[in-house]
């Protein structure tokens, strides 16, 4: 796990401000995001995939921790990260009016993010090294598509 130690914790870092900074920008702008259609799915999705990129790369560091167990935590993440961006989609009114290519768009995304950090749980759970690559892949994956749905819902918010 040593040669791994730094990226993981530059990404708990990371993850860590950019979650803290999506809570912010969701506090001080709660009543319209409330209020509009479509975005306390959005602030959801985007504070569920930003999370699941810090509790992956925390997961990892926790020290002498058998392969078996992290393994299972870090697919666990993966699958609750899936369902709650999916869950946090299918409530929103909005989704259920447009189009197919947006919601087909962020259902990729979504999957983009978590595939990886299943696939890295059965690996790392199976004491393969390249499971780590997998889920270092899952939190760069989760980071972008939680930065972009902060975005998104960072311009919606201001129309």
């Amino acid at each position: 796990m040593t040669p791994w130690e730094a990226f993981f914790a530059a990404e708990v870092g990371a993850s860590a401000a950019l979650t803290g900074l999506v809570v912010v920008a969701i506090s001080v702008n709660l009543a319209r995001t409330l209020a509009t259609a479509g975005l306390p799915a959005r602030a959801a999705e985007a504070l569920i995939v930003l999370t699941s990129a810090l509790l992956l790369a925390s997961a990892v560091l926790i020290p002498f921790q058998p392969e078996v167990i992290l393994g299972a935590e870090i697919a666990a993440v993966g699958f609750l990260s899936l369902g709650g961006t999916l869950a946090a989609r299918r409530r929103s009114r909005r989704s259920q009016v447009a189009s197919l290519a947006p919601r087909l768009l962020h259902a990729i995304l979504d999957l983009a993010a978590a595939a990886p950090m299943v696939v890295a749980g059965v690996l790392v759970a199976e004491g393969r090294a390249t499971g780590l690559y997998w889920a270092a892949g899952g939190v760069v994956a989760a980071l972008a598509t939680g930065i972009l749905s902060a975005w998104l819902l960072l311009i919606e918010i201001s129309r």
